[in-house]
Formats: C-alpha cells, structure tokens, sequence
C-alpha cells in the first residue's frame, strides 16, 4: 500500500512540472499585399526602372518568438516572373533583393531567407521587381504571381500566400530618323537640295516601332510649298510621298495607317516642282510628322 502511494505522488508531481513548462516557440505568419501594381511601363527607355515591394514575417503569438525559413516558387521554377496577358508573349518581370538586381531572388527548393524572431519583434523585408526594356508586346493587362511560404525546420507548413503582379501596357508608339534603336537615330532631319532644280529629289528614312497599329499624319508649315526667306510671294511647289504614295499637303490630313505593330521603316521622298520665274533667294519649309497608336 505504501509503495502504491509513493508511486501516485510522483506521477501527481511529473504533470504539474510540466504545466509550468516554458512554452514552445510559436508559429510564424507572413503579411505581404495581395496585389502589387507597377507603374507605367515604357518598352522604348534605354534603362529600366525597379520597383519595390514589402513582405513582414512575425509571430501568429504576439506574447512569444517564432522561427521559420521563406521560400518563393514561381511558375517556371526561375527568379524572372512571366506575366500573361494580350500577347502570348507575355510581360518578363525579374526579381531580385536589391534594387540594381544583382542578388535575383532564388526559388524553392532553395530558402531565400530564414528568421528567428524574439518576443514582440518583427521582420520586414523589401523586394524589387523589375521589368526588362525591349518588350514591345501588345497594349493591356498584364498579370503574374508567385508564392511565399514559411516552413518551420522539419519542412512542415507554417503559412503560405500568393501575391499577383499586374502590369497595365499602354499603346507606345517610337519613332526617329535612322536606323530604329541606333545611336545616331533623331527626332529631326534636314533636306537640303543646295541649289533648286526642278526634279532633283531628297529623301529620308523614318525607323518607326510601336507595340500597336499607328497612323501617320503630316502637315506642311507653307501647305506643301518652299517659301522664300524674306518673300512671302516667293514660292516652288514640291511633291512628297510617303512610301511611294503621293501625299497632298494642303489635305487638313494627310498620311497613311500602319495596322500592324512592330519594328518599320517609311521613306519620305521630296520632289521639286516647276521652277519657272522663281526669285533668287534660300527657300524652306517645314513639315510635322505625327505618329498615333490606334
């Protein structure tokens, strides 16, 4: 009887030691936006622009720490996000954890970052996404997401959430004179036919690329005219065409559409006109190329 009560005391002893046990570190909880939205986007800019995120990992316990290790996956099992939209293409959005996006953001299986957190402490962390040049997909929207989660050191399942990425794509229309993307490429070029004679002929290449169809509109400063320098009644009629196409300049719209997106190249040709009692002198002219998405 005795050795029945010793043994009762004990078993009475060991549950109350472990009610007043420390207790265990509690499970971490990720807090990151349920959206992120980048700005405009520009396929033409010679140098793209970062844009940040924030992710915050604490304790689902306030009173207590947690410790976890964070994972992102994404579709391709790649730091570059692809966003889908429009174009079959798709939008190439590349993460990284530093704004210049040297140190990409490394996917599952690999941990990319792990925490251990104090009592009342959190961790925050911010992210880049950024979206490379040269992508001259069609206008819209455009969307892509990845997925955090947190796993405690056996690999267990501590929280998990989804972000999506959208990308709005606007009609972005690039022209200039030159070669399309050359360094010499201008927003102006000069015709000049020296001394005037009726028939000689000028031309220049227009290198246009656009995400989108376009059309092409020009006005003439003297309605399709040279006009002498210091007088006005001074004038030579010319003929310009736009890839082979007379255009008539004294028109309040004169031009041509382009349907189809893409990287293109129009030549504007100038032709003199009659030149019969025309005053000595320098003649000029002056024309306003406009390009417009459709």
């Amino acid at each position: 009887m005795k050795t029945l009560q010793h043994l009762a005391a004990r078993w009475w002893l060991c549950c109350a030691g472990a009610l007043h046990a420390p207790a265990a570190m509690a499970d971490c909880m990720l807090e990151i936006p349920a959206t992120v939205v980048l700005g405009r986007y520009d396929p033409a800019a010679t140098q793209a622009t970062p844009e940040s995120w924030q992710l915050t990992v604490r304790s689902r316990n306030p009173k207590t720490g947690c410790r976890a290790r964070l994972q992102v996956e994404t579709a391709d099992q790649t730091s570059n996000l692809l966003s889908l939209g429009n174009d079959p293409t798709g939008l190439r959005v590349t993460l990284s954890q530093d704004a210049a996006g040297r140190q990409a953001i490394p996917v599952a299986p690999q941990d990319m970052t792990s925490v251990q957190l104090d009592l009342d402490r959190q961790a925050s962390m911010v992210l880049w996404a950024t979206r490379g040049t040269g992508q001259w997909i069609s206008p819209g929207l455009y969307r892509g997401s990845l997925r955090l989660t947190l796993l405690d050191e056996q690999g267990q399942t501590l929280d998990r959430r989804d972000v999506e990425f959208k990308s709005m794509i606007h009609s972005v229309v690039h022209a200039q004179f030159g070669q399309s993307n050359s360094a010499s490429g201008l927003n102006s070029t000069r015709l000049d036919f020296g001394e005037l004679r009726q028939g000689a002929r000028r031309s220049a290449a227009l290198a246009v690329q656009a995400n989108t169809g376009y059309t092409i509109t020009l006005s003439s400063a003297n309605g399709g005219r040279l006009v002498h320098n210091s007088l006005a009644q001074g004038r030579v009629a010319y003929q310009l065409r736009l890839d082979g196409r007379p255009v008539a300049l004294n028109q309040p719209i004169a031009g041509l559409s382009a349907n189809r997106p893409g990287r293109q190249s129009h030549d504007i040709e100038v032709e003199i006109g009659s030149m019969q009692q025309v005053l000595a002198g320098e003649y000029r002219d002056s024309l306003l190329i406009t390009i417009s998405g459709q």
